[in-house]
């Protein structure tokens, strides 16, 4: 049993896994936020609030069911908000030096 604690014991941690965020995700994330956003603006309205508006919960199951609309959204490109970003970015990277690859 002891043998088992020491090779516990100077066993290393595993390093910390780091992804590298890519210009193509971080386009993505803001498509996601930005149509997130517009989801929770477009169904707050003074009629929604009230006594069967669902009051704290409601609002945060609300507002986490658009987080995940938005999220599919911007992983399938429908608004086209990730690829113009992108596009954008990579015209002001290649100004300034050598374009970002795509992984």
């Amino acid at each position: 049993m002891s043998d088992e604690v020491s090779s516990v014991a100077g066993a290393r941690a595993p390093a910390p896994l780091r992804r590298e965020t890519t210009l193509a995700d971080a386009a993505r994330q803001f498509e996601a936020y930005l149509v997130g956003e517009m989801l929770n603006s477009a169904t707050r309205s003074p009629l929604n609030s009230g006594l069967l508006d669902g009051g704290d919960a409601g609002r945060m199951y609300r507002e986490m069911f658009h987080q995940e609309i938005a999220r599919l959204i911007a992983q399938r490109g429908s608004f086209g908000i990730a690829a113009a970003v992108e596009r954008s970015a990579n015209r002001s990277i290649r100004a300034d030096g050598p374009p970002m690859k795509r992984p």
